[in-house]
């Protein structure tokens, strides 16, 4: 994998939802990068990402963009700083959530959808708010993130693998 959790992630995240008070609360946010040094590729090294840190990944604005003749959406990430309880957000964020179980069941992943990475943040984020769900940043980093140059075998992608005939069946679903 090419995340690492905190200690106790589980009960931090737990905290902060019992905090929010909200039963249809969606914890989202881009987790914190850390570098190659700590991703030995065999789960056991001693890596643990910071939880209290000044920043946390978020978007702050998405644009319409024009990729292969099909109009898409993306999102600029960016950090915000961390806030000392969960804040309301107006984005969903692909690189981590936590909510209930019947968020899924409620709001699943698009299966019309297949291999989709450009839009799937505006799609889900949008029919969760439409089923009454409501994002929150979180106050506290659970998770770090190799962010590094696709093909790299610390951080192997699913569009590294027959792209070509991927990408075609992903912006036809769009």
């Amino acid at each position: 994998s090419h995340c690492h959790f905190v200690r106790g992630w589980d009960n931090v995240q737990i905290d902060m939802f019992r905090r929010i008070g909200n039963d249809h609360a969606i914890i989202t946010a881009y987790p914190a990068s850390y570098g190659p040094a700590n991703q030995g590729g065999d789960g056991s090294e001693p890596f643990e990402p910071p939880t209290e840190v000044p920043s946390i990944g978020c978007i702050r604005r998405t644009r319409r963009v024009n990729v292969h003749n099909t109009i898409s959406f993306k999102h600029d990430m960016s950090t915000c700083s961390t806030p000392s309880e969960p804040k309301r957000v107006a984005f969903f964020a692909a690189g981590f959530s936590f909510a209930r179980g019947h968020r899924v069941l409620r709001v699943p992943y698009d299966w019309h959808t297949p291999y989709i990475f450009d839009g799937e943040e505006i799609s889900l984020g949008v029919r969760a708010w439409t089923w009454g769900y409501d994002l929150y940043q979180p106050d506290r980093n659970i998770i770090g993130h190799l962010y590094i140059p696709a093909g790299s075998p610390l951080r192997p992608v699913f569009w590294t693998t027959d792209w070509g005939k991927r990408w075609p069946c992903q912006y036809r679903s769009l």
